[in-house]
């Protein structure tokens, strides 16, 4: 066949079902593999078995994709932390440490979403999804931080509310890395982590508030 045969012949249709969804999954995959920055659009394309030109239907760019990612992730982790938190109202302490393990247990389950969420750099503000999501997440865990220290200083109640997150970031952190045991694979994993923030939160609900 020639060339100029080849110009001629018509232009196949494209089908592809959800390509967007197509896409997200095979980003998915390639993050597992290779991690965020090892990303490109092109091998989303390959992967999902499209043209590397199909991505632009629905993706301006590597970033777009990354931030759908995320705010994909984030709302996922918000129903996780809500869960545990309406599952642990009358207990304070218990509620936020529940609320750390559904915190791990969320970056255990979905790595690939973790990583995005926490690595790409993705600015908030430039996609409103994105921090509508990220911020309904926070609230979650800073309500239930405060909801401990009810009438502490504002500053005692911002040092816990980072504290906490620093450490159940911290552990997700350091558990993917390898450092960590995992409690999703044995239960000594998830009972480290409640001693953990048990030694931390107990602390906090015991001392003065008028504490600064």
């Amino acid at each position: 066949m020639t060339s100029k045969t080849r110009l001629l012949e018509p232009k196949r249709p494209y089908h592809h079902g959800d390509l967007r969804a197509a896409l997200i999954r095979a980003a998915l995959s390639l993050i597992e593999e290779h991690g965020v920055k090892g990303l490109a659009l092109s091998d989303a394309a390959r992967l999902a078995g499209v043209s590397v030109a199909a991505p632009y239907r629905h993706f301006k760019d590597k970033e777009a994709l990354l931030a759908e990612i995320a705010a994909e992730g984030f709302v996922l982790f918000r129903d996780a932390l809500a869960r545990a938190s309406r599952g642990n109202l009358e207990d304070k302490v218990k509620r936020l440490v529940e609320m750390g393990v559904a915190y791990v247990g969320f970056a255990l389950q979905h790595r690939s979403h973790f990583k995005v969420m926490w690595e790409s750099g993705i600015p908030k503000g430039k996609y409103p999804e994105l921090g509508k999501t990220a911020g309904e997440a926070y609230l979650l865990l800073q309500k239930a931080a405060l909801d401990l220290l009810p009438a502490a200083h504002p500053d005692r109640q911002q040092a816990l509310v980072s504290t906490a997150w620093s450490v159940v970031h911290g552990y997700a952190m350091l558990t993917l890395e390898g450092e960590l045991p995992a409690h999703g694979t044995q239960q000594s994993g998830r009972k480290l982590l409640r001693q953990s923030l048990h030694l931390l939160l107990d602390q906090f609900a015991t001392e003065p508030t008028t504490k600064i």
